[in-house]
C-alpha cells in the first residue's frame, strides 16, 4: 500500500511541477512578447527620428522649407513632428528597459533635440548660424548615440529571451546546492 501511495504521490508531484513549469514558462513567452513589442516600437520611432534628420542634412541642397515631392510637408516640419513622437513612444514604454539602454537613449534623445533645435536655425541656403556643415552635425552628434542604442536595443530584445526561466532554474539550483552544505 506504501509503494501504491509513494507512486500517487509521485506522479502528483510530478503533475503539478509540470503545470507550474508551462505556466511560468507561457507568462515568460507573454512577458516576452510585450517587452519585444514595447522595444520595436522605441526602436521604430527612434529610426523615423534619425532618418527624418537624415533626410535632411544629406540633401545636397538642404532648404528647410523645400517641400518633399512625396508628401506636402517640409523636411523641417517632418522632422519636427518625429523627435516629439519618438521622445513620447520612448517614455511611455521606457519601463521595459535596463537602465544603461536607458541611458542611452536619453543621450540620443538630448543629441536629438540639440540637433534639431541647431538644424532650425537653418537659413533657406543650406547653412547653420553656427557655420558647422549640416551633415558633419548629423556624422559627429547624432550617429555614434545612435548606433549605441541600436546595439543595445538589439542586446535587450535578446537577453530578454528565457530570463524568467533562466533565473527560476539558477535559483533552485544555487539555493539547492547551498542549503544542503553541499
Amino acid at each position: 500500500m506504501t509503494d501504491l501511495l509513494i507512486a500517487l504521490l509521485g506522479g502528483v508531484v510530478g503533475l503539478v511541477g509540470g503545470y507550474m513549469f508551462g505556466v511560468l514558462r507561457t507568462l515568460n513567452e507573454r512577458r516576452n512578447e510585450r517587452r519585444d513589442a514595447a522595444l520595436a516600437e522605441i526602436y521604430k520611432e527612434m529610426v523615423l527620428c534619425y532618418r527624418s534628420l537624415v533626410a535632411w542634412t544629406d540633401d545636397p541642397h538642404p532648404n528647410p522649407d523645400k517641400p518633399n515631392p512625396e508628401s506636402d510637408t517640409t523636411v523641417r516640419r517632418y522632422a519636427n513632428q518625429q523627435f516629439p513622437k519618438f521622445v513620447r513612444t520612448f517614455y511611455s514604454n521606457a519601463i521595459w528597459l535596463g537602465k544603461g539602454t536607458y541611458d542611452l537613449i536619453e543621450e540620443f534623445v538630448v543629441a536629438s533635440r540639440k540637433a534639431l533645435n541647431e538644424l532650425n536655425d537653418m537659413r533657406a541656403d543650406g547653412s547653420l548660424p553656427s557655420g558647422t556643415n549640416p551633415k558633419r552635425l548629423r556624422e559627429e552628434r547624432l550617429s555614434p548615440p545612435f548606433y549605441k542604442v541600436q546595439r543595445a536595443l538589439r542586446d535587450e530584445v535578446e537577453a530578454s529571451r528565457d530570463i524568467l526561466l533562466s533565473r527560476i532554474v539558477k535559483n533552485w539550483w544555487g539555493q539547492r546546492r547551498t542549503d544542503s552544505g553541499e
